[in-house]
């Protein structure tokens, strides 16, 4: 990726980190937010996985968490009756919602 002069960029994750998928089928992690309220604002990425082919099931869609000061990457949680997950966003109340 070419960036403006003055910008810079870095590598948060890659699906390396982070392929619970069989047979190494890619997954669509296309939405994120961040924890925006607490002691930990904006420490950790959350984000949406999900699969949309043929034989995808049982594993089904899932959330996941990176930690951006460790690069720690973990499943939140999973589901296989998640065929797709396309919303998630960091409540005014402090929790996460995701849909």
């Amino acid at each position: 990726m070419k960036l403006p002069k003055g910008f810079t960029q870095w590598l948060v994750s890659d699906e390396t980190a982070l392929n619970i998928y069989n047979g190494g089928h890619n997954d669509w992690h296309d939405m994120n937010t961040v924890n925006e309220t607490g002691m930990y604002a904006g420490r950790y990425l959350y984000r949406i996985h999900e699969l949309r082919f043929p034989g995808s099931q049982p594993e089904g869609s899932f959330v996941s968490v990176v930690d951006l000061e460790t690069g720690e990457t973990k499943v939140l949680v999973q589901d296989p009756s998640y065929a797709a997950l396309d919303g998630i966003r960091w409540t005014p109340w402090g929790t996460l919602l995701f849909a």
